[in-house]
């Protein structure tokens, strides 16, 4: 059983409107059975999932291995969900940031803890101020309401036998702290060079570069550090600061 993420590339929105989402749900849906082979046999099993949540770019879910290894059933889903997306909105290329991102659970604790993360995530990207009022998430599915988004989930024995007030504590109860679950890579935007300028003044006084070159050693090089977390580019501070690309390389 994994904990996977999709997220999609360079932070572009893998859902865009509820037509997006649904459309991932229904694939998932159609996904995770094969069809018979034959008339009278039973659907095999590819994959099983046990929750999931969707936010604007991103995607979590809890996978169990069937007859599909992991890298097959993520395959099928984001196969599919690529395509489509692709014909919707009439473009081509990278759907997604790399593969997938996922991490085994090993325990029931683990379960616990990935279980309620994922449910939470609406109110943790502040999609919705009740996890029950977000559509798009396994929650419905876990406390028993009525949603007209489709079932895709298998709940575990003990979830299943809960009263439903018990299910809604759990899974609003706060997560430990130090708790660490698989979460989006977001890329850092490069400043405009107003912003590093503005940065510099704020940090050492100096308004250009010849200011700039007239500060010790020791500020010049320690504000190329600061300035170098914040996303500016090495050709911005050479530029900017009147340093070379070999002493900024080396910082």
């Amino acid at each position: 059983m994994y904990h996977v993420m999709l997220q999609g590339v360079r932070n572009r929105k893998l859902f865009v409107d509820d037509e997006d989402a649904r459309q991932f749900v229904d694939i998932i849906l159609r996904t995770k059975e094969e069809k018979p082979k034959q008339e009278g046999d039973k659907a095999a099993k590819c994959y099983t999932v046990y929750a999931y949540c969707l936010a604007p770019v991103y995607a979590h879910l809890i996978i169990k291995e069937e007859e599909d290894s992991i890298s097959m059933s993520a395959a099928r889903i984001m196969a599919a969900y690529a395509h489509y997306l692709n014909n919707k909105y009439d473009r081509d290329g990278s759907v997604y940031r790399g593969r997938f991102f996922s991490e085994p659970i090993e325990d029931d604790g683990r379960f616990d803890i990935v279980l309620r993360y994922i449910h939470q995530t609406p109110l943790r990207e502040q999609m919705a101020e009740r996890m029950e009022d977000y559509l798009y998430s396994s929650w419905h599915e876990y406390v028993g309401e009525e949603c007209d988004v489709p079932a895709i989930c298998e709940i575990k024995e003990e979830y299943g036998k809960m009263e439903a007030e018990e299910i809604r504590r759990l899974l609003t109860s706060p997560l430990p702290k130090g708790t660490k679950c698989l979460a989006p890579k977001y890329v850092q935007h490069r400043p405009s060079d107003q912003k590093v300028m503005e940065d510099i003044r704020r940090l050492t006084g100096a308004t250009n570069v010849a200011e700039y070159q007239m500060l010790t050693t020791a500020l010049a090089r320690q504000t190329l550090i600061e300035l170098r977390k914040t996303g500016a580019s090495i050709r911005q501070l050479e530029r900017l600061t009147g340093y070379g690309r070999g002493v900024i390389q080396g910082l």
